[in-house]
């Protein structure tokens, strides 16, 4: 048995398939970069799509890396909801019922930015619009992602746009939430707010830069496999075994 051990998390990473990303958030980078910075973990959460997850786990396979597919949901509520699953056939799973509550609606590269899709065959322009609202509600989304053994977490709560508190003034109790983010620049501010849930604080990378910053999440783990870290989340941790700093 594998004695508990501190690991570097960062669960909200965006590749160049998010419009709003830089082109230059290829599977490849994302992975080179999360290494020489010091993370043992990332979570691949792109604005709704799960695409590019199977070229980043291709490039980490044989590193140091461990990658968590998922997606982050924008709801029709307009709250981003990070959705994080075991397995990448149960993200897929999950990609296909996101895509079908997306609609039929066409990026505008010149408006939105380019999403750019990384297949076995090379870069492909993503054409359906990913940067809009789903039909989905908050409901809909824990109801599908639990379905799945898979756990919702609500994204950067406190930021103005697209927070769930920020939205709705307040954190739904029959969601029965156990794990939040927070902003950096939010995170001193509104921590000790939310003493009730395990509060992480993720990158949300738009960019290589942003990659593992200040500050950061570290949780004490059992095993060092994806199952371990989501089944963690989904119940209240110590202040021990998860750590922000």
């Amino acid at each position: 048995m594998m004695k508990s051990k501190y690991i570097t998390v960062d669960l909200h990473v965006h590749t160049a398939l998010s419009a709003c990303a830089s082109v230059k958030n290829t599977p490849k980078e994302i992975v080179k970069n999360a290494i020489s910075r010091g993370l043992d973990c990332i979570a691949i959460t792109d604005h709704n799509s799960a695409l590019n997850i199977r070229e980043v786990m291709k490039e980490a396979k044989g590193t140091s890396l461990l990658v968590i597919p998922g997606i982050e949901v924008e709801t029709r509520e307009e709250v981003h909801i990070l959705s994080l699953f075991s397995t990448l056939d149960d993200c897929l799973e999950y990609n296909d019922i996101v895509k079908y509550a997306l609609g039929d609606r066409e990026n505008i590269p010149e408006f939105f930015g380019r999403q750019l899709y990384f297949s076995e065959s090379g870069v492909i322009e993503y054409k359906p619009l990913l940067s809009q609202s789903t039909s989905l509600s908050m409901e809909d989304v824990f109801k599908q992602v639990r379905k799945l053994n898979g756990i919702a977490i609500p994204a950067h709560i406190r930021r103005r746009y697209n927070g769930l508190a920020s939205i709705l003034g307040f954190i739904p109790p029959e969601l029965n939430i156990k794990t939040i983010e927070l902003s950096r620049v939010n995170y001193n501010k509104y921590k000790d707010i939310y003493s009730e849930y395990n509060v992480i604080v993720n990158s949300d990378a738009h960019n290589i830069e942003s990659i593992y910053g200040s500050p950061s999440t570290a949780l004490k783990v059992e095993r060092f496999d994806v199952e371990e870290i989501l089944n963690m989340l989904k119940v209240k941790l110590t202040d021990e075994e998860v750590i922000v700093y």
